[in-house]
């Protein structure tokens, strides 16, 4: 899919097929990984999601069945140059400028976003302005990853990177979690390779059946990957808004 914005003309491709509760469909590369993110996900969310929650970059929502059940208003917030179906945005806004009061969320949800930012340091601060004190922010970063959504894809992170940035703003690191490990990752690549090679509809079962050798392969890797710690795939993070000392 090509669209032009800002006199660029880029290509994105199309994400995975998800389930309601946001699982990834096994026709998809990225299921196995991409399910071990979303139960991480779910635990965090049900720890930490309440009362109104901003999704920053949230796309189509795919995690809303996950979310619903523990806050009173889950707010869509994303750019208006989507690749994807926009209904399920309730703010059109850039993650610099979200046009809300100061204090306006009890929690925030941001999934592979910071990636895809020119300046990930002013979106933290906008999510420390529109953050609760005590608030709680689920954020999803990639560590190995392919480039994707070109030419806006700017960054990898580190968790001490990811650390020190969040802090700069009054993010205070509470729980961190990582998924993958560079054999799964290895093992995706190759189902991705396949996956992309064919695009003949009549060879679509043997593309699936064959990419999905890769995905079993990375399945049981990742259950013995000692590079896990090293070279996860990604980070799910959960920062606190501090208190204001000043306040007192």
């Amino acid at each position: 899919m090509e669209k032009n914005s800002k006199n660029k003309t880029y290509t994105v491709n199309k994400g995975p097929t998800r389930s309601k509760n946001g699982r990834v469909s096994f026709t998809h590369p990225s299921w196995v990984l991409g399910n071990e993110k979303v139960r991480a996900l779910e635990s965090l969310i049900k720890k930490y999601a309440h009362e109104r929650l901003a999704d920053i970059g949230c796309g189509t929502k795919p995690y809303a069945e996950l979310i619903a059940p523990y806050v009173t208003q889950h707010v869509g917030i994303d750019h208006n140059d989507m690749f994807h179906d926009c209904s399920n945005v309730d703010i059109f806004a850039d993650a610099y400028n979200i046009p809300v009061p100061d204090c306006s969320f009890d929690c925030v949800l941001s999934t592979d976003v910071l990636e895809h930012l020119e300046e990930p340091q002013k979106a933290l601060k906008e999510i420390n302005r529109i953050l609760k004190q005590g608030g709680g922010v689920i954020m999803t970063v990639p560590f190995l990853c392919h480039l994707h959504e070109q030419p806006l894809d700017f960054f990898r992170y580190t968790k001490y990177g990811l650390e020190y940035l969040a802090n700069q703003e009054g993010l205070i690191l509470v729980e961190m979690k990582s998924v993958g490990g560079l054999f799964s990752f290895n093992m995706q690549e190759i189902a991705y390779m396949i996956y992309f090679a064919v695009n003949v509809k009549i060879l679509k079962p043997l593309q699936v059946l064959l990419m999905n050798v890769f995905c079993l392969l990375g399945w049981l890797f990742n259950w013995i990957d000692p590079s896990k710690r090293r070279l996860p795939v990604e980070y799910i993070c959960v920062f606190v808004k501090q208190a204001d000392e000043s306040a007192d």
